[in-house]
């Protein structure tokens, strides 16, 4: 039942919230500047305000099945809430396993409930575009939104606390394929 309504809720709105199931192990230390290749980016700098947030995603068609090479831009506020022009923005290509991920920090309230934008799309897909919202956030609002809201947990990485997270995003089929 679980997978039948995972997937109608995927094929309608494009965003499964997933366990974040993210070892310690696999979140860049704070001292790591470099992206670790075009599925990987790094935009949380030490000193910057708010929780060091590392996400983990992965894009597939609707039938589940991976999707190399997606292009996923993502736009988010700093963690004061305010948004730079070169700042917490960056445009990743997806792994061969469809995976990505982004080490940043969770945004600032700025409006509505925290979020970090997303725009989502393949050579052979249609587009995405769509908000991860986070479980949580006294401005979430449960009952319009909650079900699209991601769980953080905490883990401990070189002794400072990061929060983890996890999205599946499925984008739409071409018409005409």
């Amino acid at each position: 039942m679980y997978a039948i309504k995972r997937c109608l809720l995927a094929s309608i709105f494009g965003l499964l919230v997933l366990p974040a199931a993210v070892p310690a192990a696999t979140v860049p230390s704070a001292a790591s500047g470099v992206t670790g290749g075009p599925a990987s980016v790094v935009l949380w700098q030490p000193g910057d305000p708010g929780e060091r947030l590392f996400l983990r995603g992965r894009v597939v068609d609707p039938s589940g099945q991976p999707l190399a090479g997606a292009l996923v831009a993502l736009r988010q506020a700093d963690g004061n809430g305010d948004y730079h022009d070169v700042r917490y923005r960056a445009t990743l290509q997806t792994a061969k396993d469809g995976s990505f991920s982004v080490s940043t920090v969770l945004p600032g309230q700025y409006w509505g409930a925290k979020h970090i934008h997303l725009l989502v799309r393949h050579e052979s897909h249609g587009q995405l575009v769509t908000r991860i919202l986070f479980k949580g956030d006294p401005h979430l609002n449960e009952a319009r939104e909650g079900d699209f809201a991601i769980l953080l947990e905490e883990v401990r990485k070189d002794g400072e606390k990061v929060l983890v997270g996890g999205v599946e995003l499925v984008l739409p089929s071409n018409a005409g394929n």
